[in-house]
């Protein structure tokens, strides 16, 4: 708790825990739920992965033609939470095919994009593992710069989180693990 107490108040909030005390012994799993208020600074963290991702998996963008200009001022400037659903939305359905019917063996974050005729659309999926498969984000770019473009392509990456190095894995060499992007 002093720990928590110290990490909360280096963020300039007040430390206020509502915590129950229990008893448990050494190695015992125990359950633990919070509460937490996200802000607009997370939404705008989760465009900013995804859009360097897309840059990084499609080295012919460079980040500044204009078609980004809507995603790249949301991740400066945006402070209104209506601004999020332009941009960023918690997706009910899993981008990863596989996940219908199975759970990723190591904790990872995965993260892909679709370059189309329609735009850039990239998604991001954080601490997934053996027992936790949170909803992903789907982030909306904005128009492809090269919009005679016919064939859509995509790029998806597992993020392995393996101390103390981690790994990543390209999934679309995997032929056990399918991308699947829904509109």
């Amino acid at each position: 708790m002093p720990v928590l107490e110290k990490l909360v108040r280096s963020i300039g909030h007040t430390w206020d825990p509502k915590w129950k005390k229990i008893n448990h012994s050494e190695g015992e799993k125990v359950e633990i739920t919070t509460t937490v208020q996200v802000t607009t600074a997370y939404f705008r963290a989760i465009a900013k992965i995804v859009f360097h991702y897309a840059l990084y998996v499609f080295p012919d963008l460079t980040g500044h033609e204009r078609e980004f200009e809507g995603v790249k001022n949301f991740i400066f400037n945006g402070s209104d939470l209506r601004d999020v659903d332009n941009f960023v939305v918690e997706q009910r359905n899993q981008f990863v095919a596989n996940f219908k019917n199975m759970r990723p063996t190591q904790w990872s974050h995965f993260l892909a994009v679709e370059r189309s005729y329609h735009g850039l659309i990239g998604f991001a999926q954080f601490f997934a593992g053996p027992n936790c498969l949170p909803f992903p984000y789907k982030v909306l770019l904005g128009r492809s710069p090269d919009r005679v473009r016919i064939q859509p392509e995509q790029k998806c990456h597992q993020f392995v989180i393996d101390e103390p190095e981690g790994e990543v894995v390209d999934m679309e060499d995997l032929n056990y693990v399918s991308p699947v992007f829904f509109n």
